[in-house]
């Protein structure tokens, strides 16, 4: 049996989020729960550790760990044409460790137009 949903007139004082309140502000914090080991004080340095294959192929999501950045940062540089080489193999995106490496030592990481 379903749990009963309150209805406005049993309980005037109180509004009834509607079902849409109620996903949104279970989304947020299930994002925050996710989000949450990101969260860090500025300046400090936090290890991670990332997979290299024997090839020297790094995945885009441990790419994405080893720039600081969001796997879907990296998919949409590629998109644009724009950031290190992706080799696409069984449909994952792939990079060179070395050319990861070498845009760690750039100051500026490329940036997508209009941003």
């Amino acid at each position: 049996m379903a749990p009963k949903t309150p209805v406005a007139d049993e309980c005037p004082d109180q509004t009834v989020p509607s079902q849409s309140q109620a996903y949104r502000t279970a989304h947020k914090q299930r994002r925050k729960r996710r989000l949450k080991h990101r969260l860090r004080k500025k300046g400090t340095i936090e290890r991670q550790q990332i997979r290299v294959t024997p090839s020297g192929l790094i995945s885009r999501k441990d790419a994405a760990i080893f720039l600081g950045r969001e796997p879907r940062t990296l998919a949409q540089w590629a998109w644009a044409g724009k950031g290190p080489e992706v080799i696409n193999i069984n449909g994952r995106a792939y990079y060179r460790f070395e050319q990861i490496e070498g845009l760690v030592g750039l100051k500026q990481l490329p940036l997508l137009p209009g941003r």
